[in-house]
């Protein structure tokens, strides 16, 4: 009887640590977005625990399907996620990085300024292009003169432009 015992504690104890180590391995990862939580990240955590993180990073980055094939496409999405009050989808036509802030400034504007923004938007000017950095601004007129609107940045991972700021 008390070898019973014993082997069903070992086989329980055996079961609990091979539990341990699949939660920590199957962890879902947390991109970090903060500039001050990712220095600490990098001074505490050794080569081998970055480059899993940047490994990580690169597969969310390749396997995320918000933005467009060339930036004019991802400013019309973003528009019409704008237009519909669907401020979760917009928030996700930004970098991965931003799109959590963005999401915070979304429910914490005004509609009637929402509204403007959408509008000055979509009158907006031409997008220019650097295409050896690939990345682009959008240029658009504000009071009779020209200026920038807004920054794109195309992800190598996916090959999709998202919004790097506005």
């Amino acid at each position: 009887m008390n070898k019973k015992i014993v082997w069903g504690l070992i086989v329980l104890a055996i079961i609990l640590i091979f539990g341990y180590f699949y939660n920590q391995k199957n962890e879902e990862f947390k991109l970090i977005t903060d500039e001050t939580e990712m220095t600490e990240f990098v001074m505490t955590h050794s080569q081998e625990e970055l480059d899993e993180y940047y490994r990580k990073v690169d597969e969310l980055k390749a396997s995320d399907i918000y933005g467009g094939k060339t930036p004019e496409e991802t400013l019309q999405l973003y528009i019409e996620a704008l237009k519909t009050g669907d401020m979760e989808l917009a928030s996700k036509y930004f970098r991965l990085e931003d799109q959590e802030k963005e999401l915070f400034l979304y429910e914490n504007t005004d509609v009637e300024e929402m509204d403007n923004f959408v509008e000055i938007l979509d009158n907006s000017g031409a997008v220019l292009c650097n295409e050896s950095i690939e990345s682009c601004e959008l240029r658009g007129e504000s009071n009779g003169q020209n200026v920038w609107m807004a920054d794109f940045i195309k992800i190598e991972q996916s090959g999709l432009w998202k919004l790097k700021s506005l």
